[in-house]
């Protein structure tokens, strides 16, 4: 489990707080515990979202996600994973 923070905003800065976990074997979801300025009942679904991957290949898993100044970062594991061919 990790928080990842974000700003941004057309009217000015904000700023989001985000709890990123493994979200079953092909996805990760951000549960939004806190956003500057902003009543989280305003936010309704968008506090909590499950993100599929982009499909893995069979046998892969994810293992953990990291926040990084860069981004999201998933960890994979698998077992007898083929690549190509």
């Amino acid at each position: 489990m990790r928080d990842a923070r974000a700003r941004g905003g057309k009217h000015g800065r904000r700023t989001a707080t985000a709890r990123v976990t493994p979200a079953g074997p092909g996805g990760i979801r951000l549960v939004v515990i806190s956003v500057g300025g902003i009543p989280m009942a305003a936010l309704g679904p968008v506090r909590d979202i499950n993100l599929p991957l982009p499909a893995l290949p069979l046998g892969t898993t994810i293992k953990d996600v990291s926040v990084t100044g860069q981004g999201v970062l998933v960890h994979l594991t698998g077992q007898n994973v083929s690549f190509g061919g």
